[in-house]
């Protein structure tokens, strides 16, 4: 699935009990509250480094009646979904990916492991996966992800857009896997086995010619305004430092529903690509249901140009963008056919 990029930071949303909607901004850096007419109401958090406040916006968490936010230096900050402050807890002690939470707020997070890589050889890497309940972490276990190897020297390389491990954090489930395979497993709060799901009639997507020129088409995009001679010079430094994967997978996202249900994406070219995290589909995406069981539940087809950020049991809410190319929020309403 190609995608068109979005440079303005909507990091997350979720949809709220009233019909309302908060929306995590990174370019804003705050949360930024709209009733059900699209009306805005208000905006909780500032940048600064005091309780509540956000040195920019890594990523945004909702579980249960509870709102997480970590800001770019690694600090959560924890609300009520209503806004109100409740705490604020200091950066994990490696340099997790945060990501998500029970519904009891322990949290989930990954880091790559490349002990086993040797100077020149490709190998595939694995994710540990952790369990904190405040500073306290237990190991889930180790899944596959990208293939690197270890240069001359010393530092780790690896391929653009190569498949890698996905994970969903559902209320006290996890589901994990590679994406260069069709295998999807959901685990318990303990990391023991709950169900295996078998991808039908996904098909292995290829990194065409096309996807390799996006990704240095970004160093231009996301540099506006810079002079044209020192962003072909970093074009031709990432020429010469970029391999890329032959494959993107067989599927991309995993996002956990808010009816907690697993959500399957398609694979995507925004993966490896350092400013393309907003990155909207040019055709419609196709994203395959299932409950925890491994049973596939339904189907859903989603509009090109949007961006899936939550779902629940009738609606999907996302990011598209208007004719200027600035982020609209957008829900859609589910119908069963």
């Amino acid at each position: 699935m190609k995608d068109t990029l979005n440079f303005s930071l909507i990091v997350g949303l979720s949809l709220l009990p009233d019909g309302g909607i908060v929306i995590a901004s990174d370019i804003a850096n705050n949360l930024q509250y709209f009733n059900r007419n699209g009306t805005y109401v208000r905006s909780v958090g500032r940048m600064g480094r005091g309780p509540g406040e956000f040195q920019g916006i890594g990523s945004f968490h909702r579980f249960g009646d509870s709102l997480a936010v970590v800001d770019l230096q690694g600090v959560f900050q924890f609300f009520a979904v209503t806004g109100k402050y409740i705490r604020t807890a200091p950066p994990l002690i490696n340099k997790s990916r945060t990501l998500g939470f029970f519904a009891d707020g322990r949290l989930i997070a990954g880091s790559l492991d490349y002990t086993g890589l040797e100077t020149g050889k490709w190998r595939q890497a694995t994710e540990l996966l952790q369990v904190w309940r405040g500073s306290d972490a237990r190991t889930l276990g180790r899944f596959p992800s990208v293939l690197a190897y270890r240069g001359k020297e010393g530092s780790v390389k690896g391929n653009v857009y190569s498949p890698r491990n996905r994970v969903a954090v559902l209320a006290n489930h996890f589901c994990a896997g590679f994406a260069g395979s069709t295998s999807i497993k959901c685990y318990d709060a303990g990391g023991r086995d709950r169900a295996s799901i078998r991808l039908r009639g996904r098909a292995d997507v290829a990194v065409t010619k096309a996807d390799e020129e996006a990704y240095f088409q970004d160093i231009y995009d996301a540099n506006v305004g810079e002079p044209k001679a020192k962003l072909d010079a970093q074009e031709r430094a990432a020429r010469a430092r970029v391999t890329f994967a032959t494959s993107m997978g067989y599927f991309g996202d995993l996002i956990a529903s808010r009816d907690n249900s697993l959500w399957v994406g398609p694979p995507s070219n925004k993966d490896g690509r350092p400013f393309a995290q907003n990155a909207l589909p040019d055709k419609p995406t196709q994203w395959d249901i299932y409950d925890l069981s491994g049973n596939a539940l339904a189907v859903v087809e989603l509009p090109a140009r949007f961006r899936l950020m939550e779902a629940g049991e009738n609606y999907v809410a996302g990011v598209t963008a208007d004719h200027d190319g600035l982020e609209v929020v957008r829900v859609l309403r589910l119908t069963k056919k």
